[in-house]
């Protein structure tokens, strides 16, 4: 992340589409459901600018970084370092 109003974009987009999710009765689709929707529109999306590499890459970091945070290895890092990682611009996938 280059800037605050690039954070708080980030930050808004997020609240909508988890204010969208946590909307829709639990009724009517699982919790799995829900996340397989989710993660399809985020695919969906990611693919017209990144293609399939770029999202493939983007979800192997988030899942390293997730496990990495849930083992306390990367505790030092900041909200924007992490975030920084995910930037598909600066980090080509091989």
């Amino acid at each position: 992340m280059s800037s605050q109003s690039e954070y708080r974009n980030l930050n808004a987009f997020y609240r909508k589409i988890e204010n969208v999710s946590s909307e829709w009765p639990d009724d009517r689709i699982t919790p799995s459901e829900k996340t397989i929707a989710l993660l399809r529109v985020a695919f969906e999306s990611g693919m017209e600018d990144l293609g399939a590499t770029g999202v493939l890459y983007l979800v192997s970091h988030m899942m390293t970084t997730t496990l990495g945070v849930m083992n306390d290895v990367n505790s030092e890092s900041s909200l924007d370092e992490i975030l920084d990682g995910f930037e598909c611009d600066t980090n080509k996938p091989n």
